[in-house]
């Protein structure tokens, strides 16, 4: 069945089936979604998942569509694969950051927007102004005179956040409590391991284990 050769979400025949940014996944893979929408055009319809790297076609019937309970979720098989399309979780930072932990959905939304520049274009036909390029950059806060870690801090386009109480809060950098601080990098390669030893010891690390995770630079 051939794919309609420039997708019109507009289009009469096209109804949305997940309106929103998510992920889909199968058993090998997972790629983060603007939304999908079903054709039930006679000569084009399948489902058109919109992705961060183009527009998915998947040649099945809108019956083959299953809704996950009150979810919003939907499930489909094509070409003897499963596929869920799901709402993110902060566990897709795990594969999605450059730091491989978990982050705040805001943060993963606006990652997903951002890479998706193109594919928006191509579906609205307007030319987007240019975005600051993307960073992502972590550290640890210590002070000189201590030999116990302050907090870490994530840095990124998207916004700053310390962690604190196994979660992310947003966090203003020009707290006075912040200023005298000493910071290092963290490794993106150790990034996960220190974010879970510092949840499962409630923030109480030592500055010498801390240190072991990260890049070593001057302040």
């Amino acid at each position: 069945m051939p794919q309609r050769p420039e997708f019109d979400m507009n289009s009469e025949t096209v109804a949305p089936v997940y309106g929103r940014v998510g992920v889909l996944e199968s058993d090998t893979s997972k790629v983060a979604v603007l939304g999908a929408y079903y054709d039930r055009s006679p000569e084009f319809s399948g489902l058109y998942v919109i992705s961060t790297d183009g527009i998915k076609y998947f040649d099945i019937q809108a019956g083959d569509l299953y809704p996950v309970g009150l979810t919003g979720y939907v499930e489909f098989n094509s070409e003897e694969v499963s596929y869920l399309i799901r709402e993110l979780d902060e566990e897709d930072g795990l594969w999605m950051s450059v730091y491989k932990t978990e982050l705040p959905i805001p943060v993963l939304q606006q990652m997903i927007v951002t890479k998706s520049k193109n594919v928006i274009q191509q579906l609205t036909k307007i030319a987007l102004p240019d975005t600051l390029p993307d960073f992502e950059s972590l550290y640890i806060y210590y002070e000189s005179d201590s030999d116990r870690l302050s907090t870490i801090i994530y840095m990124s386009s998207y916004g700053i956040f310390s962690r604190s109480e196994a979660d992310w809060q947003d966090i203003d950098l020009n707290l006075p409590e912040l200023q005298d601080l000493v910071t290092e990098d963290v490794s993106p390669a150790n990034a996960n391991a220190l974010i879970n030893l510092y949840d499962d010891n409630l923030g109480i690390v030592s500055l010498q284990e801390a240190k072991k995770y990260t890049i070593k630079v001057s302040k």
